[in-house]
């Protein structure tokens, strides 16, 4: 009898496992009909991640510029909106990345988790040099400075944490320096098979984007 209980709670077991797959694989398909697989609206089929991956690019270089743009202004509302355009920045690419990632790690189908892994390094590799940049680091550092009186509590500690992230990847060395750190942390990364990705952002590090004039 002991033994006969034992097989029924394996085969419970079993049956358990094989219904939670159905439901895993209906619940994609149902979010492949709804172009929302990952929680990323829009991504339904493999050539989604590509189109996703350069809109959010194109993203982050208008709010980097829109960054660019309040420091140089130097107006009494630049460092609300330079803290502003940075968190924008720094969302718009954590929703693509992320369900990118997690789409190369698990997606069943081959060329869809190769097109997810494309579009990873699309964007990757439109942002990873900006997380060194001499320019957005001014631009929150002045805004830390010039902003006591205008910046929330929220916004002051917002811009606390992207001005150490910076300075973390030598936004505030001289060129020379600033790209051997950059190429150390590049290698240290790859090494640790993240295929030389740095970005930043408050949730996965502060994330900055390519534009002319930015360095």
């Amino acid at each position: 009898a002991t033994e006969e209980i034992k097989q029924n709670c394996r085969r419970a077991t079993r049956l358990s496992a094989l219904a939670a797959a159905f439901r895993a694989i209906a619940a994609m398909a149902s979010a492949r009909r709804l172009g929302s697989l990952f929680g990323l609206p829009g991504l339904g089929r493999a050539a989604d991640c590509e189109v996703l991956a350069r809109a959010a690019s194109s993203r982050c270089r208008a709010l980097a510029a829109r960054v660019v743009s309040a420091h140089r202004a130097g107006t009494a509302q630049s460092a609300r909106q330079v803290v502003a355009a940075l968190d924008g920045l720094s969302a718009t690419v954590c929703s693509v990345l992320d369900p990118l990632e997690l789409a190369r790690s698990v997606h069943p189908e081959r060329e869809f988790a190769a097109a997810a892994d494309a579009a990873y390094a699309l964007l990757a590799e439109d942002l990873h040099h900006l997380n060194t940049s001499s320019e957005l680091h001014a631009a929150v550092k002045a805004a830390i400075e010039k902003g006591a009186c205008t910046l929330s509590t929220d916004e002051q500690q917002l811009a606390r944490a992207f001005l150490a992230e910076f300075e973390q990847d030598g936004a505030h060395l001289e060129g020379s320096s600033r790209h051997q750190l950059q190429v150390r942390r590049v290698c240290a990364a790859a090494r640790r098979g993240r295929a030389g990705l740095i970005c930043l952002s408050v949730c996965t590090s502060l994330f900055l984007c390519l534009i002319p004039g930015v360095t």
